[in-house]
């Protein structure tokens, strides 16, 4: 059998740092129990560098895997990073059918810091977004939400916003949600 080599782990401070969050869960949370009681049996990694869009994901398997998003650690309040490991774990004990549906909604919403972390998850997600768009030269508005986009290299000219594909369009691509080039980004 051969092992795929894992690749962004943790620094083996950050690995000390999330068995001490992951051990203080465990003890906080009723839904955790069943979980070892070391963190060995998740794999952790950090999200690759030109994620944006994400602060963290699990990946399930035999051996799940766990990424967070390498500023989490620096990020001056620690609730953000306790938040993002509690979310991903409780997708752990829910499974990956349940999503982000009403029990896991319920589940989350019932962690005392909850309303603290939704807070600093947002400026967390502004303070990423923003040192990204330092590293794009691109940035695209769609037409119909006014989401704008930075990507490091130009987008074809008939590239239509993704979400507005999706909830407006089932998921086809449509002239109506064009993006719009507004100029290079500032690096």
């Amino acid at each position: 059998m051969v092992i795929k080599q894992l690749t962004n782990p943790l620094s083996p401070e950050h690995q000390i740092e999330i068995r001490g969050i992951y051990r203080s869960l465990i003890d906080e949370r009723v839904f955790f129990d069943e979980f070892p009681r070391t963190p060995a049996w998740i794999r952790w990694r950090y999200l690759d560098d030109d994620v944006t869009t994400s602060m963290a994901s699990i990946q399930f398997g035999d051996s799940p895997t766990l990424s967070i998003h390498r500023e989490a650690f620096d990020y001056p309040n620690p609730v953000l990073l306790i938040g993002l490991i509690h979310h991903e774990m409780l997708h752990l004990f829910h499974g990956a059918d349940e999503g982000h549906g009403a029990m896991f909604r319920t589940s989350e919403r019932s962690w005392i810091p909850y309303h603290h972390y939704r807070r600093e998850k947002k400026r967390f997600f502004r303070m990423i977004n923003e040192l990204a768009v330092g590293e794009r030269k691109y940035s695209y508005r769609c037409s119909n939400c006014q989401q704008v986009l930075h990507r490091s290299t130009p987008l074809s000219p008939d590239s239509s916003c993704l979400k507005c594909c999706k909830v407006f369009n089932k998921g086809k691509w449509c002239e109506t949600y064009t993006l719009i080039r507004v100029g290079r980004s500032t690096p």
